[in-house]
């Protein structure tokens, strides 16, 4: 019944099936990862402080198409006066190359790309249009870089995101 040759197969059919099964351990996190990024995101003092701004925020929207992109809105504050004020729609994409991104847990930091695609042109000298985000899902803290410039630390304000889910029921 078993010969070489079915042991091969069976071989090759145990493979595909353990790739198939990573790949969509690796979608659904991607998919889970996406929808813990939504919400109201916040700078806190001491990232403030050395970024010489007095406020500094996010917010995700939870509506994510195909492509990844979302609603977003984002809002500093320096010496009382606003200098970002943008609604704009910020394109997520997983970086494939970070190997954080490879495992399924989400306790390990996670990799994004992320495109402002209508950040004013007087915003982006100290807020890029692309940049690189750094997640990590358990602690819920977001940053964010261009280079080796970190242009900001977030945490989620888990009072804001929900009062928004409340508001829209």
């Amino acid at each position: 019944m078993f010969t070489p040759n079915n042991y091969k197969l069976w071989g090759i059919i145990l493979v595909l099936l353990i790739v198939v099964l990573w790949y969509y351990t690796l979608i659904y996190q991607s998919y889970l990862v996406h929808n813990l990024v939504n919400g109201f995101w916040e700078a806190d003092s001491t990232f403030c402080t050395e970024a010489e701004i007095d406020m500094f925020c996010i917010y995700f929207d939870e509506d994510v198409d195909f492509f990844g992109n979302r609603a977003c809105y984002v809002l500093a504050k320096k010496d009382g006066v606003v200098i970002i004020n943008e609604p704009t729609i910020a394109k997520l994409s997983l970086q494939w190359m970070c190997t954080g991104n490879w495992s399924a847990n989400i306790s390990t930091p996670k990799y994004f790309n992320i495109n402002f695609k209508h950040i004013d042109e007087e915003c982006r000298e100290f807020f890029p249009q692309y940049q690189e985000m750094r997640f990590y899902p358990i602690c819920n803290k977001m940053v964010l870089f261009a280079g080796d410039t970190i242009t900001a630390v977030l945490y989620k304000n888990p009072v804001n995101t929900e009062l928004k889910s409340m508001l829209e029921e």
